[in-house]
């Protein structure tokens, strides 16, 4: 009956109407993607008519005709103060019924975004994609700030609501915790199989991502010629460009691929210097033989990378950052220590010697990310914009 209700709730009232402020492509930008897919499933639990547009932040250079103003309504250049006023006014004379607003520092100026959520009117729901114990005195402030002036914020763990009540003076009621989505896939596993579409025949680790310092490749790399003693079949795929917004990252990405020019290492490292499609990239992750996430930042509060990976049904080995806890228990994936690459090395081969093992971690990695499909991430922001 609840449910029926909420139906008819939806269907009426211009309900389902909303403005995501975000970062969108042709951008590449981990939070743009997470954008389009949340868009796309609110679609698909929406009804046809709903209203969910973009406006999105841009840098002051960036070419707007690149964009697809079919679907990004505005933009707010990230240092321009007049577009911030400019973008509440629009979404005030539009009148939105919710705007779901993408918080990430350093994408968004934070005395400019304080004043562009005092003048819209409509309900505000902030996602809130970086926790952290330890914030400086300014963003704890502007953090306390959009807080008070959301509906509700939204984190994707529970350690990430802890961290804001605990560490932040932020109730926890006030947040709502709607994990990150993943596709909804089929499990198809398709490494070592005629149908493998990476490096047929080749056992393939994998890590993507726009590459910056804190992913911890350089790790993985070390850990290379004792995986390829025991397993000289073995190829390491580095898929992702260099952060283009990250400070020194396109140094870091030289200096891996220096690395990489031994006799050892030569022939078992590729760097793919590419901003992969989704499904591509999906194809991609269901023909690996282990996905790995070798984070440094002990704090990392979410990754979309290992939460795609899991809805794949991959092994997964990563480091103990927060998200990365929450996820790989119960023998849904593998833990390594930061910073080691003996460990994970280690773990690599321990998992490529037991396929039996191996199987079982791929079915139950994907039987965890079948509960946070994107669909039901919809109807969670959906049931969020009802509350009162």
């Amino acid at each position: 009956e609840r449910e029926r209700e909420r139906e008819r709730k939806i269907g009426e009232g211009g309900l389902c109407d909303y403005a995501i402020v975000t970062t969108w492509a042709p951008r590449e930008c981990g939070i743009a993607t997470f954008s389009a897919a949340l868009r796309e499933s609110l679609f698909s639990v929406c009804p046809p008519e709903s209203r969910i547009d973009i406006v999105a932040m841009v840098h002051d250079d960036t070419d707007l005709s690149q964009y697809d103003k079919s679907v990004v309504k505005l933009f707010i250049s990230e240092y321009k103060d007049q577009d911030y006023v400019k973008a509440a006014q629009y979404l005030n004379e539009k009148q939105y019924g919710t705007v779901i607003l993408q918080y990430e520092f350093g994408m968004i100026f934070g005395m400019h975004l304080i004043c562009f959520m005092r003048h819209v009117k409509s309900r505000l729901i902030t996602t809130l994609h970086t926790v952290t114990r330890s914030y400086s005195e300014h963003n704890q402030a502007y953090v306390q700030q959009v807080d008070l002036l959301s509906h509700r914020m939204v984190v994707m763990t529970h350690t990430m609501r802890h961290v804001l009540q605990s560490f932040h003076s932020i109730p926890a009621k006030r947040v709502v915790v709607i994990p990150h989505g993943v596709p909804n896939l089929l499990f198809d596993r398709t490494e070592l199989t005629p149908r493998q579409y990476l490096y047929p025949g080749r056992i393939v680790l994998f890590s993507n991502g726009l590459i910056h310092q804190k992913k911890g490749i350089e790790y993985v790399i070390r850990a290379m010629p004792r995986i390829i003693a025991k397993f000289p079949n073995v190829l390491y795929v580095v898929s992702g460009k260099p952060h283009p917004s990250g400070w020194g990252a396109k140094d870091y990405y030289e200096d891996l691929k220096k690395s990489i020019r031994t006799p050892i290492l030569r022939n078992h490292v590729i760097f793919n210097e590419t901003f992969v499609p989704t499904d591509e990239l999906i194809t991609m992750i269901q023909a690996v033989s282990v996905y790995i996430n070798a984070y440094t930042d002990t704090d990392q509060s979410v990754s979309g990378t290992l939460a795609m990976a899991m809805g794949t049904g991959a092994v997964c080995i990563s480091t103990p950052y927060p998200y990365a806890l929450e996820m790989l228990r119960n023998n849904t994936g593998i833990l390594v220590p930061f910073t080691e690459s003996t460990p994970l090395a280690d773990s690599v081969i321990h998992i490529l010697s037991h396929p039996d093992e191996a199987r079982e971690m791929r079915r139950k990695a994907w039987e965890t990310a079948q509960k946070q499909i994107w669909s039901e991430v919809g109807t969670a922001y959906v049931q969020l914009s009802l509350l009162d």
